[in-house]
């Protein structure tokens, strides 16, 4: 949180003397570290600018969604070595595509015509909030490798988390977790009626 704090105010400062010379700059910090429960979102919100230049000038040229099973490992790999060339980076970034790929695979499968019918049911957000849980819990542990305690000390955490001396801490990690996904899902809600109400439209109903 403090990284993001750090960032997102030192991006708006210099942003904000961009657009005082009328030079439109993207927002490098569009969404909260904290308000997010999907790989692929994260990547896209945090330091925008960077990631439309990846997908510019390496997702796009080495195949984009047709292999993006495979394409993340070289753009992760160089995104580690563009911060630094250190052990704990290249393990972060390996981890990252890891928890990736479930990602990817469980969106692929979700969005298929045989759970057409599961998706309109009263438990599909259930099935999603329990999926961003993990997340939420897998970009922290590689956030955590490549950017906080280092690797031995992620295996200790995971080790006591899920032991038996985590056994009312876990469930309780999971259910904050899983009751954020959710508040997660009604902010997307609305904006996404924000999106498409009309300019002029006003936003409270008028009796």
């Amino acid at each position: 949180m403090a990284l993001w704090l750090k960032f997102n105010t030192l991006w708006k400062f210099f942003r904000f003397f961009a657009l005082i010379d009328d030079v439109e700059v993207p927002e490098n910090m569009r969404r909260c570290v904290s308000d997010n429960f999907a790989f692929q979102e994260f990547w896209r919100d945090w330091h925008a600018s960077f990631n439309r230049w990846i997908v510019r000038y390496m997702y796009i040229p080495l195949g984009g969604a047709r292999r993006k099973f495979l394409v993340i490992f070289p753009i992760f790999t160089f995104v580690a070595v563009w911060h630094d060339v250190e052990i704990k980076l290249l393990a972060w970034a390996w981890l990252m595509c890891l928890f990736f790929l479930p990602e990817l695979l469980a969106y692929a499968v979700w969005r298929s015509a045989a759970l057409r019918a599961v998706r309109g049911r009263w438990y599909a957000r259930h099935i999603k909030a329990a999926g961003g849980s993990a997340n939420i819990l897998l970009m922290m542990i590689a956030n955590l490798v490549g950017f906080g305690v280092g690797l031995e000390s992620v295996q200790e955490f995971l080790r006591l988390l899920f032991s038996w001396e985590g056994r009312y801490y876990t469930p309780a990690i999971f259910v904050v977790f899983f009751a954020a996904s959710h508040i997660m899902f009604r902010q997307r809600d609305r904006e996404r009626a924000a999106a498409e109400r009309p300019p002029d439209s006003c936003p409270v109903a008028v009796t």
